[in-house]
């Protein structure tokens, strides 16, 4: 939707929308995580973690929404078809960048229980998401080099207790176990040093999958094996937020996992331990080689190939206009309205009224007395100062879309930004312990997302005209 911003200032919105809807949904994850801490019960433990699971399922959906709003990938999905959002799986993927967790929540959401995942113990630290994975029961893992392993054996074991504890939780309620079998994000330094066998993949640890599989194995509905490719090269974090990612490729397959998998003891049976080993590194084998293909050129594939008939689902982020059904009915949209005038008139007159009635709810509160505070409940100042006296700059704004002005449409860029700043200002104040009302939240969230639409139709049909 704001594909056509410069990609800084992409990244910007980005980060601030991420920021707002962390700091929101972790709040309210740890007013249920304090519960589970404060009454330790198993009855209690369950009931709570399936509330805390499905805070972190909405903060992965509004994720999705900020996503659909700011990135302009286009996405090349297979074999999402048959996952079940009831059950447990075991999901392993290739790790290439920070960016592999959104895409696996963003196309794993609401399809498998919530993806669970094993962390660097490091990663604990991380504020804010730190405590909330801890509260979502992720394992932190100390990863150990295999010098260290062989100086001290007994250190193989340390990580191997932390999964058995972690998977026992697990147990509770339906949960995707998600492994990266590299430990670490490949990078080109890594691949030399390790020597790997593999062209696109670091060597694969089976020590996390394979105690799972002890633990859950019977519970486990399949092992799904995901693919994750990036045809322009691994991005950055920062390259994510300021859409600088024109392609995500995801292969998805089930497996089914081999009976003798959940009886053996990886830890204690060296034969049992080379087993999984040598059926991890096949998948491997076969990912690697399926890299190779997804990389490969489309014109110098074979006819056998580019005929076959696969269940593709090529998925695409709401309003994404990457595929050729979504382009058509854009040009359609466009040409039915050329110069936007309809959209301009809408973006004005919700402008206008949304001023007026924000000048008075904001003056209600600043000028009316002592009852009119009473009333407005745990009022944060700053927010009611901003939202009145930006409520005559929406009036200004939209007067000036109407007549469709350059400058208008820089106004509304403003607005637009001045209200995330002040939506982040307010998310600070709210971790920090400050009072607030849940309908400045809401409110905040409708100004927003508003006046990222009015400056989205401003940018489209004035500014990039003049």
């Amino acid at each position: 939707m704001l594909s056509f911003l410069p990609p800084v200032v992409l990244g910007a919105i980005a980060a601030t929308l991420l920021a707002i809807n962390t700091l929101f949904w972790c709040l309210l994850l740890f007013v249920f995580a304090l519960v589970k801490l404060v009454l330790p019960f198993k009855p209690v433990r369950a009931l709570i973690d399936s509330v805390l699971n499905a805070i972190a399922t909405s903060w992965i959906a509004c994720n999705s929404g900020w996503m659909w709003v700011t990135q302009r990938t286009e996405w090349d999905v297979e074999g999402l078809a048959g996952l079940e959002y009831r059950g447990w799986y075991m999901v392993n993927c290739n790790h290439q960048s920070w960016v592999d967790i959104f895409v696996l929540q963003h196309l794993l959401n609401r399809r498998v229980p919530l993806l669970k995942f094993f962390l660097k113990r490091e990663l604990i630290y991380v504020p804010v998401l730190g405590l909330a994975w801890w509260a979502l029961d992720f394992p932190f893992m100390q990863r150990h080099s295999d010098a260290e392993l062989r100086a001290n054996p007994e250190k193989r074991f340390e990580d191997l207790e932390t999964s058995r504890r972690a998977c026992q939780k697990f147990a509770l309620v339906p949960t995707s176990v998600m492994n990266f079998p590299e430990g670490t994000r490949f990078t080109p330094a890594r691949h030399a040093t390790q020597r790997s066998p593999y062209r696109h993949l670091l060597k694969p640890r089976a020590g996390a999958m394979a105690l799972a599989l002890s633990v859950l194995g019977e519970r486990f509905r399949s092992f799904v094996d995901v693919t994750i490719v990036y045809p322009g090269g691994a991005p950055t974090f920062w390259e994510f937020l300021c859409a600088r990612v024109p392609k995500v490729i995801v292969r998805v397959r089930r497996l089914e996992i081999p009976a003798e998998f959940t009886a053996g003891d990886y830890a204690t049976e060296p034969r049992f331990r080379k087993t999984v080993q040598r059926w991890q590194q096949e998948q491997w084998r076969q990912k690697d080689a399926q890299i190779d293909a997804l990389l490969e050129p489309a014109d110098q594939r074979t006819d056998h190939q580019a005929d076959h008939q696969t269940d593709r689902d090529r998925m695409a982020l709401p309003g994404d206009a990457v595929m050729s059904s979504s382009n058509t009915g854009s040009s359609n949209s466009h040409s039915s309205n050329p110069d936007g005038k309809a959209w301009l008139i809408l973006a004005s007159v919700v402008a206008v009224v949304f001023g007026l009635m924000t000048i008075r709810a904001g003056g209600t509160v600043l000028f009316g007395g002592e009852e009119a505070r009473r009333a407005a409940g745990a009022w944060v100042g700053f927010v009611v100062w901003f939202n009145f006296l930006a409520g005559f700059a929406y009036i200004v704004a939209g007067t000036g879309l109407w007549a469709r002005r350059r400058w208008a449409a820089l106004l509304a860029f403003l607005i637009a930004a001045g209200t995330l700043v002040t939506f982040a200002a307010f998310g600070i104040h709210v971790a920090t312990g400050g009072a607030y009302e849940m309908r400045t939240v809401a409110a905040l969230s409708l100004r927003s997302l508003v006046w990222l639409l009015i400056s989205a139709a401003a940018w489209r049909w004035i500014w990039r005209r003049a």
